[in-house]
């Protein structure tokens, strides 16, 4: 069992072994292989040629006497006589000598070519051939797989690198798609709203186009005429506003800045301030700074417009009493507003932050944006909005941004 998870183990670390490291290995190996093997092919070589030519010369020693007295051995060859080389040893003798030329090159060339074939098939092979499909699935925007490669070399990373592009293009993709689809729900609910205005406006513009030219319509009766088609006019223009504020909301860009929360409980007590004393209602701000840290990254425009938009909501519905509430938790700052009124319905709990969403109790002058709007301004901040109703009764709403402590005043 040992000796198997010890393999295993240098199986891992062979695979994780990087290109470069892994080529070193490979080529001197195969060099060593190679010395090993054509020194062998040589030393065969010579004992085939000797034996050749044992055939045909006689070996003699000698000995003669250098300078310093010192006996030296020397060993000659003579060719014996009447013998002479056939046709068949003269042509082996040839081969051998090719051979000898021959035998280093080709066992080091070919060696080099083993290691290289060996490198692709077991480092290259697969993650290219993998990078070659999902490189194609991605050019049809197909994106719903997984690039997995069990390695952590050069080619391990650049898989896990075009699987982040991948997942960062499906995410994009799926953004857009589902900024497509609200578009189409926004025109259609746009168009859908618009219908009954102009309807009343043409049935105006036919009784006036039949019964003015004929002198039976009265004073009275016309200004009250003309007077309702301005109206409608002008519930058009807002429509046409509200949508124009939505494509606006859609460009909007982040621009987090040094805030604290402080400081952001300040700019919510004036926004409240305002509102409460125009809408005679009253409103409590609340911070709660226990665990938030001295400073946070975030939008103070953004969150105030989305402040703005969330008690403006509630004092449509609060029977007399607001509270609003500023906390920070894991990196998002969270604003809550509550109100003392009837709260949601469950239809609301689901539709009342889609465009021009009304309840059964919405006034003709409101269009059903502002949680919508909260919505889009949240979500570009990293956040979210999330609706409930108290046990007691009210409703709620909660708007996070992602908001990271500052570091540069925190350290």
């Amino acid at each position: 069992m040992g000796s198997r998870v010890q393999m295993g183990r240098l199986k891992r670390k062979w695979k994780d072994l990087s290109i470069r490291h892994t080529i070193a290995a490979y080529t001197v190996a195969f060099m060593l292989l190679a010395t090993l093997l054509s020194g062998i092919a040589m030393n065969r070589l010579e004992h085939w040629q000797a034996h050749i030519y044992s055939n045909y010369y006689s070996a003699e020693e000698s000995y003669f006497t250098d300078e310093q007295g010192r006996r030296i051995l020397i060993g000659l060859q003579e060719q014996k006589e009447g013998v002479e080389f056939s046709r068949k040893d003269g042509l082996l003798l040839k081969g051998i000598n090719v051979a000898q030329l021959l035998v280093i090159p080709v066992f080091y060339g070919g060696f080099i070519l083993l290691a290289a074939m060996l490198i692709y098939r077991h480092k290259l092979k697969k993650p290219i051939e993998l990078i070659e499909k999902s490189a194609e699935k991605i050019a049809h925007r197909e994106l719903d797989f997984s690039l997995d490669y069990e390695s952590r070399d050069e080619m391990g990373r650049l898989c896990a690198s075009l699987d982040s592009m991948r997942d960062s293009l499906e995410g994009h993709y799926r953004e857009m798609w589902r900024t497509m689809e609200e578009r189409k729900q926004l025109n259609a609910a746009f168009s859908h709203d618009l219908r009954t205005p102009l309807t009343v406006l043409r049935g105006y513009t036919d009784f006036l186009n039949k019964y003015v030219p004929q002198g039976r319509v009265k004073e009275e009766k016309l200004l009250e005429v003309i007077g309702s088609i301005a109206g409608h006019a002008a519930r058009i223009q807002s429509y046409v506003d509200s949508m124009s504020a939505i494509q606006k909301l859609e460009d909007i860009a982040i621009h987090p800045s040094t805030q604290s929360l402080e400081k952001i409980g300040e700019a919510l007590r004036s926004v409240s301030n305002a509102l409460e004393q125009a809408h005679n209602r009253s409103i409590a701000v609340f911070v709660h700074a226990g665990n938030a840290p001295r400073s946070v990254q975030a939008d103070l425009d953004v969150l105030l417009r989305v402040a703005d938009n969330l008690i403006g909501n509630a004092i449509r519905y609060a029977r007399a009493k607001i509270a609003v509430e500023l906390g920070w938790e894991q990196g998002l700052l969270t604003l809550k507003v509550q109100d003392d009124g009837d709260g949601f319905s469950e239809e609301a709990l689901r539709m009342a932050a889609s465009p021009f969403y009304q309840g059964e109790r919405e006034q003709g002058g409101h269009f059903g944006m502002g949680l919508h709007i909260a919505r889009l301004l949240c979500e570009k901040h990293g956040g979210k909005l999330q609706l409930a109703n108290a046990d007691t009764g009210g409703a709620i709403v909660v708007a996070s941004f992602l908001a990271p402590r500052s570091r540069e005043v925190d350290r």
